[in-house]
Parts: C-alpha cells; sequence; structure tokens
C-alpha cells in the first residue's frame, strides 16, 4: 500500500484532516467521474496528491460567497509541474463531520466566489 501521509481507503482517495482540524475526503468516484473525468480538470492527472497537500497545508482558505457550506482552499506551488500557480480545491461541509471534496483544479490567482476569509498561512519567520 502507497503511504501520502494520510489514511488511504478503498473507496476514498484519501481522508485526512486540513488545518482546522476538519476531517476531509475525497473519493474516487468524485476524483474519477468530475475531476480528471471527461470535460474535467486533466492538469490534475500529473499530481493529484496536491489536492491533499493543498488541504493539509493551504496558503489560504475563504468560505465561498454563494454557498457558505463550502470553503475554498489555495495552496500555492503544491502542484509538482505547475508550482508558480495554486491549487484550488474546493471542499463541501453539508455534513459538518466531514468534508468532501467537490473539485480541484489549478489556478493562475486567488479567486473565484471569494467569501470572507477563514484562514491565512503566516509568512513570519
Amino acid at each position: 500500500m502507497i503511504s501520502w501521509g494520510f489514511e488511504l481507503l478503498s473507496e476514498n482517495y484519501f481522508y485526512t484532516k486540513d488545518i482546522l482540524n476538519r476531517n476531509v475526503k475525497l473519493t474516487t468516484t468524485q476524483l474519477h467521474t468530475h475531476i480528471l473525468g471527461k470535460g474535467g480538470h486533466t492538469e490534475m492527472a500529473f499530481d493529484p496528491k496536491s489536492i491533499s497537500k493543498t488541504v493539509e497545508d493551504p496558503d489560504y482558505i475563504y468560505e465561498s460567497k454563494s454557498n457558505d457550506q463550502r470553503d475554498l482552499y489555495f495552496g500555492l506551488g503544491c502542484h509538482k509541474i505547475f508550482k508558480k500557480m495554486y491549487v484550488k480545491v474546493v471542499v463541501d461541509y453539508t455534513n459538518i463531520s466531514e468534508g468532501n471534496v467537490i473539485t480541484s483544479y489549478i489556478s493562475e490567482t486567488v479567486s473565484g466566489d471569494l467569501g470572507r476569509i477563514k484562514y491565512e498561512k503566516s509568512t513570519t519567520i
């Protein structure tokens, strides 16, 4: 079994905790049908691990402006190929005990449906 620092389950691609200590999962179905599927975000196929890295150690987390049960995670340099771009991960918290990854893709900037900021990584050394 591959160990990437998070629990790997057969029905879940990953199950981990975010920086705010909330449970987050990505199902294999969601990964393959939406994120990597036809018309999806095929750039994520080159580094699907970047999704969990962004959830676990984001630069920013924003509440979605249009859906207060969704959070938007941004991680700069998390993708092994697109290092100068952000990995954006949308997580739905309809179930308050755990979040579900809805989608993930590469973004040039921190943008799109940004509500209030929930987390910003400290730049203090």
